[in-house]
């Protein structure tokens, strides 16, 4: 199991990271990201997210929270 569950991490580390590549190419991301810091920021903040919502935070205050970390990245 723990195999399946660290190539999934794997996966979206890796997909997460080359979006960063992405955006710092075409310029909605700051050129400084570093894309495997910032995957893993994401996918961290995924995960939190998915804690407070378990926890009965409000969608709002969800979002809110979302866009901090989005914000983070921009140019």
């Amino acid at each position: 199991m723990r195999n399946i569950l660290d190539r999934f991490l794997h996966d979206q580390l890796s997909l997460v990271a080359d979006a960063v590549r992405a955006g710092r190419l075409d310029g909605t991301l700051r050129a400084e990201v570093a894309p495997n810091e910032a995957a893993l920021m994401v996918v961290s903040a995924i995960s939190g997210i998915r804690v407070l919502a378990q926890a009965g935070t409000m969608p709002a205050e969800l979002c809110k929270v979302a866009d901090l970390h989005i914000d983070s990245l921009k140019a």
